[in-house]
């Protein structure tokens, strides 16, 4: 199944958004998907391509729009901090 989400495209299920960054060696990943509970988890991922450094934290939103926002929330800071989003 594919839908379309505002501003983020299409996306198949499992994943709902998938958006990458990086600011020289520094990478960032944000997922938002939802689990077989049929929860909403936004998933965070970071670390540097030069070391094994790097995190992961999870957050469960209570719907699918404030998963969204949640999203929408990350992409600005990462902007903010410099780092430029890749395909």
């Amino acid at each position: 199944m594919r839908a379309s989400i505002a501003g983020y495209g299409t996306v198949s299920q499992g994943i709902h958004v998938l958006i990458r960054w990086r600011k020289a060696q520094h990478y960032f990943i944000v997922r938002l998907s939802q689990d077989l509970f049929g929860d909403w988890v936004v998933t965070r991922s970071w670390g540097n391509l030069d070391n094994n450094l790097g995190g992961c934290r999870h957050n469960l939103a209570p719907d699918h729009q404030q998963a969204l926002e949640l999203v929408e929330q990350i992409r600005r800071r990462q902007q903010a901090r410099g780092y430029q989003q890749v395909d």
